[in-house]
């Protein structure tokens, strides 16, 4: 009986860790997966597609190219900030004088 004990918790203590393992794996993600979230996320905005260009370094996008507007501005940083993995903005986007 207290061999099965013994048995067991080693299991259970293999599979918590082993998921807290892999937990902290899929929490990690990296700058290639972050952008290709912001690529896909601008695309889906024709007014930013064309103009915004962006690079990523250890989750801190940096956006760059021209805009119409504060709010387009605003807005792609905005989308950006919703991306999994973006710890930093770096907003250098020029708003296109007319």
């Amino acid at each position: 009986m207290r061999i099965n004990k013994i048995a067991l918790s080693l299991l259970l203590g293999g599979l918590i860790v082993n998921s807290s393992v892999l937990a902290n794996h899929k929490s990690s993600t990296s700058d290639e997966q972050i952008g290709k979230a912001v690529d896909r996320t601008i695309d889906r905005y024709p007014e930013l597609d064309d103009d915004v260009n962006f690079k990523v370094e250890d989750g801190c996008v940096t956006l760059t190219g021209k805009v119409d507007n504060s709010a387009e501005k605003q807005q792609a940083a905005r989308l950006i900030s919703n991306i999994a993995g973006v710890r930093e903005i770096e907003n250098r986007l020029e708003i296109e004088s007319r």
